[in-house]
C-alpha cells in the first residue's frame, strides 16, 4: 500500500502495483520502481520489477528486462530483442491455465524461422490472406482489434499457430 492503493496479488508470487496516481508522490516511475525493489528485497532477495502499460507486459519486462521502464503507450517497443520464450510470462492478472500450448506456438514459429518478437511484431497479416484465405485474415483482424495493445501480440501467434495446427498435416 506504500507504492499505491491499487494492489493485485497473484500467486505464486507476483505482485501488481497500478502506479498510474500516485507515482508523482514518489518522484516519478523510477523513485517507484526504486521503492517496489526495496520492498520487495526484503522478502526475495532476488526479486525483480519493471514498469509496463500493463500487468502481462510489467510482469514480462520484470522477468527478461528487470528494471525497466517502458515509455507510456509503448510497451511493445520494449519487447524488441526478446526471444520467443518471454511469452511463457505474458500473463499478467490471470496466469496461463496450462504453458504448453505457448510451447507448442513458439516451436512453430521456430520452424517459420521466427526466433524474436519483433518477428511476431512485424508479421504482415496480408501474408495470412495469401496463404491461407480471406475467412482467415478476417478472422486475425477481429482477433486482434478485440484484444488490448500488448495481448494483439500473443493473439496473432496464437492464430498462426492454430491455423497450424489446423491445416497442416
Amino acid at each position: 500500500m506504500v507504492l499505491s492503493p491499487r494492489v493485485q496479488y497473484r500467486f505464486p508470487h507476483y505482485i501488481f502495483v497500478d502506479i498510474g496516481s500516485t507515482q508523482h508522490l514518489m518522484g516519478g516511475e523510477m523513485g517507484c520502481l526504486e521503492k517496489a525493489l526495496q520492498i520487495a528485497a526484503k522478502f526475495a532477495p532476488d526479486a525483480s520489477a519493471a514498469i509496463g502499460d500493463t500487468p502481462a507486459g510489467a510482469q514480462m519486462l520484470a522477468k527478461w528486462r528487470p528494471s525497466h521502464i517502458s515509455l507510456r503507450g509503448k510497451e511493445q517497443e520494449s519487447f524488441k530483442g526478446l526471444g520467443l520464450d518471454a511469452l511463457k510470462d505474458l500473463e499478467g492478472l490471470s496466469p496461463w491455465a496450462q504453458k504448453k500450448p505457448v510451447e507448442h506456438m513458439i516451436a512453430f514459429f521456430h520452424t517459420l524461422g521466427v526466433y524474436g518478437l519483433e518477428g511476431v511484431l512485424n508479421f504482415r497479416l496480408n501474408s495470412l490472406r495469401e496463404r491461407w484465405g480471406i475467412l482467415v485474415f478476417y478472422f486475425g483482424i477481429v482477433c486482434i482489434l478485440r484484444t488490448l495493445r500488448s495481448f494483439h501480440l500473443l493473439c496473432l501467434a496464437t492464430l498462426l499457430w492454430a491455423m497450424a495446427t489446423w491445416m497442416i498435416p
